[in-house]
């Protein structure tokens, strides 16, 4: 029979096999390598790009906010715009403005049922 010696506080036999020893080596390296993937994935993932302008008129900020129902309602729309006509497609139509240099965008038509494509093609 081997002899027996304490290496860091466990119990270590001289001279014979501990198979249960090279199995816990493998899945320690295993597991560390595993660790270091997801270590390195988390790091090398980029913060989300966000379309939000770093500053919003007021007058724009309240129109958003109106158009979301102070935000109960998810809003999903398109703009463009081409020469003095502004367009804004919302899931029921597209609504048109004409640049006014006195007033800025003044409301020209809504177009119900109209895709931003469609719309465009009309004032081309």
């Amino acid at each position: 029979m081997g002899e027996n010696i304490r290496l860091s506080g466990s119990l270590r036999t001289i001279g014979q096999k501990h198979e249960h020893e090279a199995y816990n080596l493998f899945m320690l390296s295993r597991l560390l390598s595993v660790a270091l993937l997801v270590a390195a994935t988390a790091s090398a993932a980029t913060p989300p790009k966000t379309i939000a302008p770093v500053t919003i008129p007021h007058p724009m900020a309240q129109f958003l906010r109106s158009l979301s129902k102070d935000g109960k309602e998810k809003v999903t729309f398109r703009a463009t715009a081409i020469g003095t006509h502004f367009f804004l497609e919302e899931a029921t139509g597209v609504t048109v403005y004409n640049y006014d240099e006195t007033a800025g965008y003044r409301k020209e038509a809504f177009l119900k049922g109209f895709t931003l494509a469609k719309a465009l093609k009309k004032y081309k």
